[in-house]
């Protein structure tokens, strides 16, 4: 079973590099605008969960009346999500599609080390260890060399 959950991962992760190009692509298509491109993005996303939501019936009326209860930060999923697929759709064809997923899945990290260490946003806290910690530098490492590394390298030739 954990092989399935790491290899949907996976190709989450590889949709997301297709997903920021093809937003890129929608958005130069459509002159340049890169919201416009990603509310398409999100209204055809939507409209595919929603139809997916009702054929496994999981479409309920009655859940989205009882949203009017909830605490107001568990609905800001979708703006988070929202600012993430403008940004790459924007940021994609400046930086390129390795800078923005190394910036990207570095936040990640650091980030979900942080709800993790402390336990934050309803998550059970998980162990600090030197591994873990190891493994977050190894990639800050990684991503110093991969962004600066033509220039310390062609220095010393």
């Amino acid at each position: 079973m954990q092989i399935m959950f790491l290899f949907m991962a996976f190709l989450a992760g590889a949709c997301l590099s297709v997903q920021a190009v093809i937003n890129a692509n929608l958005a130069a298509f459509l002159g340049a605008k890169p919201i416009m491109a990603a509310f398409i993005s999100f209204t055809i996303g939507s409209l595919a969960l929603l139809i997916v939501a009702i054929i496994l019936g999981e479409f309920s009326f009655a859940d989205i009346k009882s949203l009017k209860s909830i605490e107001i930060y568990k609905l800001i999923g979708g703006l988070l999500g929202a600012f993430a697929v403008f940004s790459t759709t924007f940021i994609a064809p400046k930086i390129g599609l390795i800078l923005m997923f190394m910036m990207i899945i570095f936040a990640q990290l650091l980030s979900s080390f942080l709800i993790d260490s402390f336990g934050l946003l309803g998550l059970s806290k998980k162990e600090i260890s030197l591994s873990k910690i190891v493994g977050l530098g190894l990639f800050i490492v990684g991503l110093f060399i991969y962004t600066l590394g033509d220039n310390l390298f062609k220095s010393n030739q």
